[in-house]
Formats: structure tokens, C-alpha cells, sequence
């Protein structure tokens, strides 16, 4: 705590030695981000939410998993922190109309001009298409594999135990890899396992560098994301969207009210299937590596749609709108 609120102090002066009109702040614990926001509005400076992730019902949901009942009442001061920062603020961006909806129900009423939904997107420009035989893919022993990819965290969020059945599943079909891209809990869980069932088609990885990105993901003919049945309702799992550029097929395990499930089956990029149907979402992973034409076409929907939607010139001119009209009258709004 002492020092999140060193941190805070800091940001405070770092900003306030900038001239800032307005600050977008988001991916930072609400009341860390209340301790930054609100010297900033007492001296005229405009503070924007950007609303990442809703988590103060994650973390009720984490500790009443973990605690009962009484995990509810723990999570309150967190859950009573995000509703401040977002009815406070001069202006909050969701990722997801489904936030800003939560948050409504939840009794959160600021000046409905002062909410807006930006959903995420990728850095398609980033991005771009690689072959899957690259020279990432040779380094790291995957080359002439049929590969199920994972590649991010793995924590609270996710169930590693899927990916564990997944490579259980194909362990007579030496063609075929389930690699893993993590470090953490996740990955321990993993190594452990992996030792236990002798399951070599499992291969684990560190973190890459993320100039390699574009090679990484083009080793997977699948592309895998997941998210537990609770976290559907205050996580937007973003690697989706950087799965998407990659022009591959995907597979997700969360739920299907999700936005990047509804997106996926909306635009008919992959396979969805619930978090508590592990047969299903093995049967979807053997679909996809059988059924080459299948995935193809998922494939070339999911690149279409990512350079379609995520055009950066028309997501940074709604920010700027945004920002501009957050900052309060009288004070300067310079072009930069």
C-alpha cells in the first residue's frame, strides 16, 4: 500500500510537470488510479477511465470462489473504488458495452455524455502475415508440426488443465504439438503435469520478444484462447484480436456471451465452446487439424475482419473527440 501510494505521488507530479489538459488512465487498480485522479481534478486537469477490465467483480468473484459468502464482503471496498473512479471522472471508455451495462445495473449513474465503448484492436500494421514454416518456428522445434497454440498468461482466468487434456488427447498423433507460451502459475501447473503424464507433445515456452509476435503466432494452425464461466462477465480476453491478424483459425473455451466469443462466431472466425465442455472443446481441436479447408476459411474471415475493424486512424480520431471534450471549458486544449 505505501508504495502504490508513492507511485501515485509520482505519477501526480510526472504529469503535472507535463501540463497535461486530460490523462487516459486505465490497467491499474481503481483505487490507485482514485489516488492519481483526484489531485489531477482538484488542479483542472481532466481525468479519463479507460475501463479495462471490471475488477472489482473479479476479485468478488476470485475471493467468493475461494472464501464463500464472506469473499463478497471482502471485495466491496474494490468493487465500491471502481464505481467512484467511473462516476467521478470526467469522462470513462469501455472495452465492451457489457461493462458499461454492469456498471448501470449496478446503480453507477454518471452524465450518460461522460460514457463511451471503444472496443480494443490490434496493431494490425504490427501484425503482419507470416509463413508458418519462419524462422521462429524452426528455432523452437516446431517446424513441419501440426501446432495448438497458447500464448499469454495464464492465471485466476484460465484453466490450464484444458490445454493439459488437449495434448493427452493427441498423444498418438506424433504430427501433432500443443505448445504453450507462458510463464507463472499457469506454467508450473503445466510443467508439473506434462511430467506426470509424460505428455512430450506438450511443449512450454517463455515469453517471447514482441518483434517475434508476428512469427510466434503464424506456428499455430490453431489459435487458442480461454476464459472461466466467471470471468466472462469482466475480462475481454485482447489476444484474441492479436490472433486474429495472424490469419489463422481459432479456438476459444469462455463463454459464449463474451464479446470476443460473440465476436468470433458473429463473424465466423473459429470454433466457441462453453468453459465446462472440455469433450467439446477437444472434439472442436481435432475438427479444425482434420478438416484443413474448415480452419482455411475461419482463417481468411478472421484476417478480413481484423483489417476492416481495426483501423487506427478512425479509433485515434474517436479518442481524441473524446479527450477533447473531457477537458473542462476555460482550460487550454492543445493540438499534441
Amino acid at each position: 500500500m505505501v508504495k502504490e501510494r508513492l507511485y501515485a505521488a509520482d505519477c501526480v507530479s510526472a504529469i503535472a510537470e507535463f501540463g497535461a489538459d486530460v490523462v487516459l488512465s486505465g490497467n491499474a487498480l481503481p483505487h490507485l488510479q482514485n489516488w492519481i485522479r483526484i489531485p489531477l481534478q482538484q488542479s483542472g486537469i481532466a481525468f479519463v477511465a479507460w475501463i479495462q477490465d471490471s475488477y472489482g467483480s473479479g476479485i468478488s468473484a476470485v475471493l467468493a470462489r475461494k472464501l464463500g459468502p464472506i469473499g463478497h464482503l471482502l471485495a466491496y471496498p474494490f468493487r465500491a473504488a471502481e464505481r467512484r473512479l467511473i462516476s467521478e471522472s470526467n469522462a470513462s471508455v469501455f472495452i465492451s458495452e457489457d461493462f458499461a451495462e454492469s456498471f448501470r445495473r449496478a446503480g453507477v449513474r454518471p452524465r450518460p455524455e461522460a460514457w463511451h465503448v471503444v472496443e480494443n484492436w490490434a496493431v494490425i500494421a504490427s501484425l503482419p502475415v507470416r509463413p508458418k514454416e519462419n524462422s521462429w518456428t524452426i528455432a523452437a522445434g516446431l517446424a513441419g508440426k501440426k501446432v495448438l497454440l497458447y500464448a499469454g498468461i495464464l492465471g485466476l482466468k484460465h484453466n490450464p488443465e484444458l490445454l493439459v487434456q488437449l495434448a493427452r488427447s493427441f498423444r498418438e498423433r506424433s504430427n501433432v504439438t500443443v505448445a504453450v507460451i507462458t510463464e507463472g502459475r499457469g506454467r508450473d501447473h503445466l510443467e508439473r503435469r506434462r511430467s506426470e503424464l509424460g505428455l512430450e507433445n506438450l511443449r512450454l515456452l517463455d515469453f517471447q520478444p514482441f518483434e517475434l509476435l508476428p512469427d510466434v503466432i503464424a506456428a499455430g494452425d490453431v489459435l487458442i484462447a480461454m476464459l472461466e464461466k466467471e470471468a466472462g462477465m469482466y475480462a475481454v480476453p485482447s489476444k484474441v484480436l492479436t490472433y486474429l491478424c495472424a490469419r489463422r483459425a481459432l479456438l476459444l473455451s469462455m463463454p459464449r456471451s463474451n464479446l470476443a466469443a460473440r465476436t468470433v462466431l458473429t463473424n465466423e472466425m473459429g470454433i466457441v465452446v462453453e468453459p465446462d465442455d472440455k469433450a467439446g472443446f477437444i472434439r472442436a481441436a481435432w475438427r479444425l487439424l482434420d478438416e484443413p479447408a474448415t480452419a482455411e476459411l475461419f482463417a481468411d474471415r478472421a484476417r478480413r475482419y481484423a483489417e476492416s475493424a481495426f483501423d487506427i486512424s478512425a479509433i485515434g480520431s474517436h479518442f481524441e473527440e473524446i479527450l477533447s471534450t473531457a477537458v473542462p471549458s476555460g482550460r487550454s486544449r492543445r493540438a499534441a
